[in-house]
């Protein structure tokens, strides 16, 4: 069976796609897809739980959701980035990053 996306989901997973060395650092599991919105579990340094990306009214804007925070009105081109600033990235990135690391 092929599922048609609308084209907001497209677009979102495309950026998600293109991103993919950024967004595969957030260790995500159980992705959810639907005609509105794409939600997954992510276990990144400063955030576990659930993520969401809803499409919103505006073409090419989104909200996106970690945790019990919302951020409203996101353009396409951000989503990535605000999901990695909370997720994974921060001032002790570098630091996490070698503490982690296996050598």
């Amino acid at each position: 069976m092929i599922y048609k996306f609308s084209k907001e989901m497209r677009e979102i997973l495309i950026e998600l796609l293109t991103n993919n060395i950024v967004v595969t650092s957030w260790g995500i599991t159980h992705l959810n897809i639907s005609d509105a919105e794409i939600s997954f579990e992510v276990d990144g340094f400063k955030y576990k739980g659930i993520v969401s990306i809803v499409a919103s009214a505006k073409q090419l804007y989104y909200e996106v959701r970690i945790g019990e925070r919302q951020f409203k009105d996101c353009h396409l081109q951000d989503v990535v980035k605000i999901i990695d600033k909370e997720v994974e990235y921060g001032s002790t990135y570098q630091d996490e990053l070698e503490k982690n690391m296996i050598l």
